[in-house]
């Protein structure tokens, strides 16, 4: 009891939480581990052509978006629900961005360019830090720096793309206005994340706090990031003409049917 309280979720008393979890939600765990096999096999099957942009780019956000899916079924497991929706958040922005890439050499280009943008906007909080202490020069060579940067992209005219534009490209406008929406609430930490930390009486006024595992929606994430990352990954793999026919589509038949099912929970 000491070590649950004391150290919770880095305690030794969390081990039994893991097998309560993967038990309770047996069919969204169980497609998770059957996607991510399937899709490290898959992967090695990619080459990409350094010369072609939405190659580079592409491959590159792979390993993203599957990081994110397997941190999100790693903290599920563990009852980190709120933290599991920020890396379902995650697995669902790098979807956007790995679609519209995969679809258009310009939104590659774009995506690359946008990372001036963003220098720029690093300078610019480093330039107005007020509780570092820097000589005079070292103060000037950042000025000046943030100056050529802003110079260059305004000369450019280049835009940072927002996840709205990629969700927008990539054809998945509906998932940013419904599941990406609803997964930055837990980014964000807006008072409706919030309430999932409250006890409630019968009035609706907070009678204790929730410190611990928890199961909210533990479904809907896992399954929700589960389809972002197979349509990711078909966009991969068309981009790279890796044959995914039958795999690919048992695994969507497969989710598709644990969707349609009555829920878990």
């Amino acid at each position: 009891m000491s070590d649950s309280i004391d150290r919770m979720f880095l305690g030794t008393a969390l081990a039994g939480v893991i097998p309560q979890m993967r038990q309770k939600y047996r069919d969204a765990f169980d497609f998770a581990e059957a996607l991510n096999e399937y899709s490290n096999k898959k992967l090695l099957e990619i080459t990409a052509t350094r010369t072609n942009k939405r190659h580079v780019t592409v491959a590159a956000l792979v390993p993203r978006l599957l990081t994110a899916y397997q941190g999100c079924v790693l903290l599920a497991e563990r009852g980190l629900a709120s933290e599991a929706t920020l890396l379902a958040r995650k697995v669902l922005e790098v979807t956007f961005k790995i679609v519209a890439i995969a679809k258009s050499e310009e939104t590659a280009t774009r995506y690359i360019e946008a990372d001036e943008v963003s220098r720029r906007e690093i300078l610019k909080k480093l330039r107005n830090l007020t509780t570092v202490t820097r000589t005079p020069e070292e103060q000037q060579s950042i000025v000046r720096l943030h100056l050529e940067v802003a110079t260059a992209v305004n000369a450019q005219k280049l835009h940072a793309p927002t996840t709205r534009h990629f969700a927008e490209w990539a054809g998945l406008l509906d998932y940013y206005n419904t599941a990406y929406a609803y997964f930055s609430q837990a980014a964000h930490a807006t008072v409706r994340d919030l309430e999932t930390t409250l006890e409630l009486d019968l009035d609706g006024d907070p009678v204790a706090f929730r410190y611990g595992p928890s199961e909210q929606d533990q479904p809907l994430l896992l399954n929700t990031a589960s389809e972002a990352a197979l349509i990711a990954l078909g966009a991969v793999f068309e981009l790279f003409s890796v044959e995914t026919t039958a795999g690919l589509r048992h695994l969507h038949r497969r989710l598709q049917n644990m969707l349609q099912a009555p829920s878990e929970a």
